[in-house]
């Protein structure tokens, strides 16, 4: 789990490489529950741009899929146990 979590952690950050746009900002409110858009349209843009579900939509929206991330980055080894131990829970 920890090198799971060093890897979604270096995922999130490299959305920043995309530049996220208020665009990107709005069309992923779009997409959010009702009461969810209201709190992060309240927050903004720049509180959200750090936030894990925008940093994933804009990553997603870029072609780079979280799971496909994990798998490349993780030592198959390490990616076998995971998805075993997901799979158990």
């Amino acid at each position: 789990m920890f090198t799971y979590g060093n890897i979604t952690s270096r995922y999130h950050q490299r959305s920043t490489a995309f530049s996220p746009s208020l665009q990107d900002y709005d069309e992923w409110l779009e997409g959010l529950p009702e009461d969810t858009g209201m709190d992060m349209c309240r927050l903004g843009f720049e509180k959200c741009k750090s936030a894990p579900s925008f940093t994933r939509y804009v990553m997603e929206k870029n072609d780079v899929g979280m799971e496909e991330y994990i798998r490349q980055h993780m030592d198959p080894e390490e990616y076998a146990a995971y998805k075993a131990m997901r799979k158990a829970l």
